[in-house]
């Protein structure tokens, strides 16, 4: 599976981690959204989600960073989450920025570190 799923070891009930480790498109993005939600490894306890992309990336143009958009607001427990992106390479959070800066609601930060990211969504810096 391109993209591993895993309850993060401090906060398991707040925080999910998406470990990629291909490179993913829009069809492996959603599929595994949907795998979380039918899984209930995300739900109403679940405070954030991290992306890892450290071993993967996305490959998305403009038009598929609009289906995951859509997607992802139209999912309401999708929606509250915070959602960090772990990434060492700039070309790697383009389109997360992206995606928060067309869908303000969605809450995306990113971050290079995993120690960041927990903090982020647990504590709120």
């Amino acid at each position: 599976m391109p993209i591993l799923h895993s309850k993060h070891g401090q906060y398991a009930e707040q925080i999910v981690i998406r470990e990629f480790s291909e490179v993913i498109g829009l069809q492996e993005n959603i599929a595994s959204w949907k795998q979380l939600l039918s899984s209930n490894l995300i739900n109403e306890k679940t405070v954030g989600v991290i992306h890892n992309l450290s071993n993967g990336k996305l490959k998305m143009d403009s038009h598929d960073l609009d289906e995951l958009i859509f997607f992802l607001k139209n999912e309401p427990i999708i929606r509250k989450l915070k959602q960090a992106v772990i990434s060492q390479s700039p070309s790697d959070i383009v389109l997360p920025m992206l995606a928060k800066h067309r869908e303000q609601t969605l809450l995306i930060e990113p971050f290079s570190t995993m120690d960041a990211a927990t903090r982020w969504i647990i504590h709120g810096y």
